[in-house]
């Protein structure tokens, strides 16, 4: 419930997001989200297992939707980052392989029928004005008084995160807000949501009943 909650109050983000433009990338953010799943999952059990359906979606997420693909890559590249020994770093490219190997014959039909140019501009390599529009944009210009209170919310997961040393989400927040998504507003949406709710269930919850807590004292005092 409180993942769902921030969600249905950013109208603005939403609204933005029906327009024809990103309707294509509605698959593939929801491949993302369970993709960002498959991997949290992949990094607390620990469990090899997973690389494999890892790299099924890596490699629909290609076929879906480009942008939304590069978005997942960051994921998988702040996994290396933060733990980069040789094991972590093989299975990464592993899920890469597996990931080429499932979009083969989309990639392939594209170079061959249009060239690689056209490719490449699916994942928005040459538009990075436009990453930086719909971050203005959405983020910015056009948040509402509470949804910036949502946001404070948001950084407080984040310093919450921080204080227990656990740096992967913080890290994606910020690769995925600072490319925009890579022009799909609803990836870094994703990780602000979870992030509001850890400042929800493990800041404001426990400091609220810390407060009630003393109140009572006093009050029977």
């Amino acid at each position: 419930r409180s993942t769902l909650f921030p969600y249905t109050t950013l109208f603005r983000s939403i609204s933005y997001s029906a327009q024809g433009l990103f309707l294509v990338h509605g698959v593939g953010t929801l491949f993302f989200i369970i993709g960002l799943i498959l991997v949290l999952r992949w990094m607390k059990c620990n469990d090899d297992r997973l690389i494999f359906f890892i790299g099924i979606l890596l490699g629909l997420l290609l076929v879906s939707s480009p942008r939304c693909a590069f978005a997942y890559a960051l994921v998988l590249l702040t996994v290396a980052f933060l733990n980069p020994r040789k094991k972590t770093l093989f299975n990464v490219a592993f899920i890469g392989i597996i990931a080429a190997l499932i979009s083969a014959p989309w990639w392939i039909t594209v170079i061959r029928n249009h060239g690689i140019t056209v490719l490449l501009n699916g994942f928005m390599l040459k538009q990075p004005t436009a990453v930086s529009n719909v971050f203005i944009n959405i983020y910015l210009t056009n948040f509402y008084n509470y949804q910036l209170s949502l946001m404070a919310i948001c950084l407080l997961g984040l310093f919450y995160y921080i204080m227990k040393k656990e740096f992967f989400l913080p890290v994606l927040f910020l690769l995925l807000v600072i490319s925009g998504g890579f022009g799909v507003v609803t990836i870094p949406l994703i990780v602000i949501i979870i992030l509001f709710s850890v400042g929800m269930l493990k800041v404001i919850f426990p400091a609220l009943k810390y407060i009630d807590r003393k109140s009572t004292r006093l009050n029977s005092s």
